[in-house]
């Protein structure tokens, strides 16, 4: 366990900032080696690194996936329980009008997450026993913007 990790279980604000930051790449780095969301959530890797990662730092990426998506409209999320999680997160996302940081909460990193993507966000992220459905949803929800992100650069 690296020290930012340790600093994020032990629920400091600047430890579970570090953290996102870290886990937040490597979802970033396996999306744009696969070929989408369901083969990016069977890596090894990163199955594991979500699994250790503090459930605060799972929440605040969760909800900030669902903001960056918030303006993709054309997706089908998918099937089954991620694909609801991921369509209902980014509902909440592209209904929310009061801003990123209303939509963050003030402590952001940090919880409370406000709203229902806040509490549905932090549900996911604390249920340890079925940790894959928190990773399918928030690479559900990155995986339309590095799309985007990937066809403008081509541009």
């Amino acid at each position: 366990m690296g020290a930012f990790d340790q600093m994020a279980s032990e629920g400091d604000v600047l430890g579970v900032a570090m953290q996102v930051s870290q886990v937040s790449a490597e979802l970033v780095a396996t999306l744009d080696e696969s070929v989408d969301a369901w083969q990016a959530a069977q890596s090894e890797d990163l199955r594991e690194r979500w699994a250790t990662a503090e459930p605060e730092t799972r929440a605040a990426l969760l909800v900030s996936a669902a903001w960056g998506a918030r303006d993709m409209h054309e997706v089908a999320w998918g099937q089954g329980d991620a694909g609801l999680y991921a369509a209902e997160l980014h509902g909440y996302a592209a209904g929310f009008e009061e801003g990123l940081d209303r939509f963050h909460g003030k402590g952001f990193p940090a919880p409370p997450f406000p709203g229902r993507a806040g509490a549905l966000a932090s549900s996911l992220a604390a249920d340890r026993d079925d940790v894959e459905i928190s990773l399918e949803v928030v690479l559900l929800l990155l995986a339309p913007v590095r799309e985007k992100v990937r066809q403008e650069r081509r541009k």
